[in-house]
């Protein structure tokens, strides 16, 4: 099958909020949390604050820092499967958010 691939891919997951309402989204999420969670629902990576993250060079260096330090992006590498990619809000606030996840280099 094309674009198939047998061995690990890398990831980068970005949970945004502050950024939005700077673009006019009203409700925007403050300081949204990011999470990697794989096909039997372990978290395999987790962040909260782009600025303070340990993997902060590794997103930095594909083009993909957060806008705001409040937002969250992480980097992982995943073998094959299935993965959902969660955005929460600090003590679980809702509002609105964005998840992006890239398939990167």
């Amino acid at each position: 099958m094309p674009g198939r691939q047998n061995g690990p891919t890398n990831v980068v997951v970005r949970a945004l909020g502050p950024s939005l309402a700077t673009r006019g989204v009203p409700q925007a999420l403050q300081d949204p949390t990011a999470q990697l969670v794989n096909a039997n629902g372990d978290v395999i990576n987790e962040n909260d604050d782009f600025a303070t993250s340990e993997q902060r060079s590794e997103v930095e260096s594909r083009g993909l820092a957060a806008e705001d330090a409040r937002e969250s992006a992480l980097f992982q590498a995943v073998e094959p499967g299935n993965y959902t990619a969660v955005a929460r809000g600090e003590l679980d606030t809702t509002r609105v958010g964005l998840v992006e996840v890239y398939n990167v280099p």
